[in-house]
């Protein structure tokens, strides 16, 4: 906890346990070990979540060492863009993400207003979330894809997991059941080959898009793969930064921002 005069930065864990296994193609998870972080100034208290990535190097213990540190350095809490850029850590975005959210929310609550009026938000406007189905047998999958829809309506987007020998098997038994649209996310979990070999085939099932579907780094295959690609390719692994973007040009037609990534709400407006 870092105190100053009129300003308090603390963090709580907050332990989630998933509903299903969420399985990737780099591994599997039951719980999310997640940071809370709270900003008082003058009896307000704006907040935000780190949800550490282990991918990159993070866990609840290091968003905690990053915050604590980060806290000593903060000033003018309201000052919040350019206190995020000055005290930002490096290799530590999920804390990073968590306390710009956190002085975002407090400013928003000093002004009266949540936190999407002050970015000039249309909650009417904004694009429906997508859905995320885990890797899993069929069976399961449909079962999640039901539960899915039964939260959301007829309005859903489902991001279906791949990245395993079961992928044709398990897309199939999705689209048996819905003709919502579907996205696809690899997670790296391809070869250049498998990706070529699986493309036309989920073009066929009307799938939108296909999520980094080679290892980050693999440049010229990405670039040869949205050549021949009959889908649009979005980059996840692949872009942190607003500064990343610009080598991803000739290899993806787009990319996922992610908080928790890319270090909070400032660096995914840029």
């Amino acid at each position: 906890m870092k105190q100053g005069p009129k300003l308090t930065v603390r963090h709580r864990p907050i332990d989630l346990e998933l509903r299903h296994t969420f399985r990737l193609a780099r591994g599997n998870s039951d719980w999310r070990y997640n940071l809370v972080v709270e900003v008082e100034q003058d009896g307000l208290v704006g907040r935000g979540e780190a949800a550490p990535i282990e991918r990159y190097g993070q866990d609840r213990a290091s968003s905690a060492r990053a915050i604590d540190a980060m806290a000593e350095e903060l000033g003018d809490g309201l000052a919040f863009d350019s206190e995020i850029r000055r005290c930002g850590l490096e290799g530590e975005p999920a804390a990073v993400a968590a306390l710009d959210m956190a002085l975002r929310d407090l400013a928003g609550k000093r002004c009266g207003v949540p936190l999407y009026r002050m970015l000039g938000i249309d909650p009417a406007d904004t694009p429906p979330t997508s859905l995320t189905i885990g890797m899993d047998t069929p069976e399961l999958v449909v079962r999640k894809v039901h539960e899915a829809v039964a939260e959301a309506g007829d309005s859903a987007v489902l991001k279906v997991k791949m990245g395993s020998a079961d992928d044709r098997s398990v897309l199939e038994a999705v689209r048996s059941v819905t003709d919502l649209p579907l996205r696809v996310d690899a997670n790296e979990g391809w070869t250049l080959e498998e990706a070529k070999s699986r493309l036309d085939w989920l073009a066929s099932l009307g799938v939108e898009l296909v999520e980094q579907p080679l290892p980050a780094g693999r440049w010229e295959e990405s670039r040869e793969l949205r050549r021949v690609s009959p889908l649009p390719i979005f980059a996840d692994e692949s872009v942190h930064r607003a500064e990343d973007i610009p080598r991803l040009a000739e290899a993806f037609d787009g990319i996922n921002i992610k908080l928790m990534k890319c270090g909070g709400i400032g660096e995914a407006l840029r």
